[in-house]
Protein backbone atom coordinates (compact mmCIF):
# COMPACT_ATOMS: atom_id res chain seq x y z
CA UNK A 1 0.00 0.00 0.00
CA UNK A 2 3.33 2.73 1.40
CA UNK A 3 4.19 1.56 -2.51
CA UNK A 4 0.72 3.28 -4.21
CA UNK A 5 0.71 6.52 -2.82
CA UNK A 6 4.26 7.56 -4.21
CA UNK A 7 4.34 7.69 -8.36
CA UNK A 8 7.43 6.43 -8.80
CA UNK A 9 7.12 3.43 -6.37
CA UNK A 10 3.35 3.34 -7.44
CA UNK A 11 4.77 2.56 -11.02
CA UNK A 12 7.18 0.32 -9.60
CA UNK A 13 4.83 -1.63 -7.95
CA UNK A 14 2.24 -1.70 -11.37
CA UNK A 15 5.35 -3.09 -12.99
CA UNK A 16 5.60 -5.92 -10.88
CA UNK A 17 1.92 -7.23 -12.40
CA UNK A 18 3.79 -7.60 -15.33
CA UNK A 19 6.13 -11.21 -14.57
CA UNK A 20 5.67 -11.59 -10.86
CA UNK A 21 1.80 -11.63 -10.30
CA UNK A 22 0.81 -14.97 -9.12
CA UNK A 23 3.43 -14.51 -6.21
CA UNK A 24 2.50 -10.76 -5.38
CA UNK A 25 -1.26 -10.99 -5.49
CA UNK A 26 -0.85 -14.99 -4.30
CA UNK A 27 -1.69 -17.75 -6.87
CA UNK A 28 -3.86 -19.49 -4.18
CA UNK A 29 -6.65 -16.55 -4.17
CA UNK A 30 -6.43 -16.57 -8.27
CA UNK A 31 -9.56 -18.42 -9.86
CA UNK A 32 -8.85 -17.99 -13.65
CA UNK A 33 -11.85 -17.62 -16.23
CA UNK A 34 -12.25 -19.26 -18.89
CA UNK A 35 -12.71 -18.48 -22.24
CA UNK A 36 -14.39 -16.24 -23.69
CA UNK A 37 -13.57 -14.20 -21.01
CA UNK A 38 -13.27 -10.67 -22.87
CA UNK A 39 -16.90 -9.41 -22.70
CA UNK A 40 -16.63 -6.66 -20.13
CA UNK A 41 -20.87 -7.03 -19.07
CA UNK A 42 -20.89 -10.69 -18.47
CA UNK A 43 -17.31 -10.26 -16.49
CA UNK A 44 -19.24 -6.81 -14.29
CA UNK A 45 -22.09 -9.14 -13.72
CA UNK A 46 -19.95 -12.15 -12.51
CA UNK A 47 -17.99 -9.98 -9.96
CA UNK A 48 -21.37 -8.27 -9.33
CA UNK A 49 -22.75 -12.29 -8.18
CA UNK A 50 -19.50 -12.42 -6.02
CA UNK A 51 -20.49 -9.42 -4.30
CA UNK A 52 -19.18 -6.22 -6.54
CA UNK A 53 -20.64 -2.95 -6.19
CA UNK A 54 -20.77 -0.81 -9.07
CA UNK A 55 -18.52 1.31 -8.26
CA UNK A 56 -14.56 0.07 -7.92
CA UNK A 57 -10.84 1.11 -7.46
CA UNK A 58 -8.42 0.67 -10.18
CA UNK A 59 -4.85 -0.02 -10.35
CA UNK A 60 -3.86 -0.02 -14.19
CA UNK A 61 -0.88 0.52 -16.54
CA UNK A 62 -3.99 2.40 -18.49
CA UNK A 63 -3.57 6.15 -17.12
CA UNK A 64 -7.24 6.61 -17.98
CA UNK A 65 -8.09 4.76 -15.04
CA UNK A 66 -5.12 4.14 -12.87
CA UNK A 67 -5.76 5.62 -8.93
CA UNK A 68 -9.43 6.23 -9.54
CA UNK A 69 -12.45 5.37 -8.11
CA UNK A 70 -15.16 4.92 -11.28
CA UNK A 71 -17.87 2.78 -11.46
CA UNK A 72 -17.03 -1.13 -12.50
CA UNK A 73 -18.40 -1.18 -15.86
CA UNK A 74 -16.01 1.43 -16.65
CA UNK A 75 -12.83 0.45 -15.48
CA UNK A 76 -13.52 -2.91 -16.99
CA UNK A 77 -13.80 -1.81 -20.52
CA UNK A 78 -10.46 0.11 -20.34
CA UNK A 79 -8.93 -2.86 -18.62
CA UNK A 80 -10.41 -5.63 -20.84
CA UNK A 81 -7.94 -6.51 -23.88
CA UNK A 82 -5.60 -3.45 -22.76
CA UNK A 83 -2.52 -5.39 -23.21
CA UNK A 84 -1.14 -4.22 -19.62
CA UNK A 85 -2.19 -5.69 -16.57
CA UNK A 86 -5.00 -4.28 -14.63
CA UNK A 87 -6.32 -4.64 -10.87
CA UNK A 88 -9.80 -3.91 -10.71
CA UNK A 89 -10.54 -3.87 -6.56
CA UNK A 90 -14.63 -4.21 -6.19
CA UNK A 91 -14.46 -5.31 -2.60
CA UNK A 92 -11.42 -4.06 -0.88
CA UNK A 93 -9.34 -7.08 0.70
CA UNK A 94 -11.94 -9.73 -0.48
CA UNK A 95 -12.72 -9.13 -4.58
CA UNK A 96 -10.71 -8.09 -7.88
CA UNK A 97 -10.81 -8.44 -11.19
CA UNK A 98 -6.95 -8.81 -12.59
CA UNK A 99 -6.42 -8.52 -16.41
CA UNK A 100 -3.00 -9.68 -16.94
CA UNK A 101 -0.75 -8.77 -19.95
Amino acid sequence: MFELFSPEKRDKALHRLNHYYKRNLGEQYLIEIPPPNSCTSELANLLQKHGAGKQCYALSFNGDIDGKELPLLTALKHAVGYGFPSLIVCIPNKLAYFEAE
